[in-house]
């Protein structure tokens, strides 16, 4: 490596810690992202599955709900005929 280079380097990482000074809170939330990140994505999958079974589960319920509202009515509506021979 020549000096002109080792120069370089120096200055670049001169600049980047004056930098990382003056705005650290950019760094800090960064790293703040990646590390959430990190440790929420396993736990994602994981809510995805409830999340779908609880939509099954859902979906469930309403089509037994609406069964049993139509066979009501189906019965109704034979008490009434019934009613008016």
């Amino acid at each position: 490596m020549s000096w002109l280079t080792w120069d370089a380097i120096k200055l670049f990482v001169k600049k980047a810690w004056v930098w990382s000074k003056h705005h650290w809170k950019i760094i800090a939330l960064v790293i703040w992202t990646i590390a959430v990140w990190t440790i929420s994505r396993k736990r994602s999958k994981t809510m995805m599955k409830v999340l779908d079974t609880a939509r099954k589960s859902y979906e469930a319920e309403i089509d037994a709900l609406v069964r049993h509202t139509l066979k009501s009515r189906q019965k109704k509506q034979k008490q009434l005929t019934n009613t008016t021979k």
